[in-house]
Formats: structure tokens, sequence, C-alpha cells
């Protein structure tokens, strides 16, 4: 669960910026409201903003996890987790939570963020 406290002054972190921007193929990006998704048949990421977040962190944290989801788009790599309609809960949707927290911990460790899995649904995945 993502805690938002609003005016914090959190700033952008510039090797967290330069995997966003250097993404091939991007998806989307928007900054709207206090929900962090990925929204795959309009192919668009939603963000708050910045400074909802903890710390900036957090922020680049819940934004890589959102990218990864994206990489399954059909226009990226057709990942059939995220290509079809999965329910919430479903095993397909699990496995497709623990792809994208596995490819967000790559990238928080890459960068040298630090961030501990805590994603609920992920948690709940039994290989």
């Amino acid at each position: 669960m993502i805690l938002f406290i609003e005016d914090n002054n959190n700033d952008p972190i510039e090797t967290c910026e330069s995997i966003v921007i250097g993404m091939q193929n991007p998806p989307q990006l928007c900054h709207a409201g206090d929900e962090a998704f990925y929204h795959s048949g309009l192919d668009y990421i939603n963000m708050p903003m910045i400074n909802n977040f903890d710390d900036s962190e957090s922020y680049y944290s819940t934004l890589f996890h959102e990218l990864v989801h994206a990489t399954g788009h059909s226009k990226r790599l057709n990942r059939e987790k995220i290509t079809e309609s999965n329910a919430f809960g479903s095993e397909a949707y699990l496995m497709e939570e623990l792809v994208v927290e596995l490819g967000a911990c790559y990238l928080n460790s890459h960068i040298g963020i630090g961030r501990e899995i805590d994603n609920c649904v992920a948690n709940r995945v039994h290989l």
C-alpha cells in the first residue's frame, strides 16, 4: 500500500529519469489523481505527482513497477499475461505481478535505490 503525503519536496532522481526517458516505444505517462496504474488497453501509465509520495525513491519504485507492466503490451514484448484480460487474483494476474515486481526490483537495484517487495498481490504467488 502506498501512503501519499501531500506537498513533499521530492526531487527527480537523474539516473531514474534516464531510464524513463530511455525506454524505447514508451507508453504515455500521465500525472493525475492519487492512483498509480498501467492501462493496457489505452497503453498509458497514470502516476500521482512525485510530491505526493513519501520520498522520490517511492515514486520511482512505483513508476518502474508500472513501466514493467507496460513492457508486456503487444507493441513491445507481447506478454500474454498483460495482453489478455485476466481477473484480479487469477493465476495469470498473479504471475504478471510477480514478473513486474522482479523487473522493478532489478531496475531499483541497477539504479541503487532500495525497496522491499511489498506488493500484496505478488506476495500471494506460490510457485
